[in-house]
């Protein structure tokens, strides 16, 4: 007989179920939506679920990120306060990706997705693990930079402009060098985020 202790992951979707079950995905509809009754597991979204806290197997939300609306990365407000660069906490989890700008307000946590174009999605995004072995994506801290830049309208024409805003102090930074910057400059298209990029390289000339 199938019980939930049987799945492992901390995420799961109806088509993991039916896969495990060997059953359609319609067929298992019916049976995950007693167990969401039930408080056995907890419905995110459309076919996608968690467990509760008290069964063991907690969520680490920046992990639930790419089953939510991939493909994504965690960037903007919440890398820059997960790199400590910034004092705010910040307790959405801000994302960039390649699809429309999304907002989802869910049982585990408020997730944030900003559209910003850009040659390669990953350029200097790192794979971290977090909680339960599971992983998630990060922008470096210069990355966040230029996402903040984009989505807010910015005109920041070097570090020196951002930092100030932003409350950052340069010596929080890590070491960037014109090899990271360029391969950003090679990356957007977006001409404030390369007067940016290309003011940062003039100052650490």
């Amino acid at each position: 007989m199938f019980s939930f202790d049987q799945i492992e992951s901390p995420i799961f979707t109806t088509r993991d179920l039916a896969m495990h079950l060997g059953r359609t995905e319609d067929a298992v509809h019916a049976l995950a939506m007693r167990a969401v009754a039930s408080g056995k597991i907890i419905r995110i979204r459309k076919g996608l679920y968690t467990f509760p806290n008290k069964r063991g197997k907690v969520l680490d939300g920046r992990a639930l990120c790419q089953s939510l609306y991939g493909p994504s990365y965690i960037s903007l407000e919440y890398a820059l306060s997960y790199h400590n660069l910034i004092p705010e906490a910040v307790y959405t989890i801000t994302s960039v990706s390649l699809g429309k700008s999304r907002h989802f307000s869910t049982p585990v946590g408020e997730f944030s997705f900003q559209r910003i174009p850009q040659n390669i999605l990953y350029t200097q995004v790192e794979r971290l693990s977090g909680d339960a072995g599971l992983s998630f994506f990060m922008a470096t801290p210069l990355k966040a930079l230029c996402d903040t830049l984009y989505c807010g309208g910015k005109e920041w024409t070097g570090l020196a402009s951002a930092l100030d805003e932003l409350r950052i102090d340069f010596e929080d930074l890590p070491a960037m060098d014109a090899i990271q910057i360029d391969e950003l400059l090679d990356n957007y298209r977006n001409s404030r985020v390369r007067t940016f990029l290309k003011g940062i390289r003039k100052e650490l000339a």
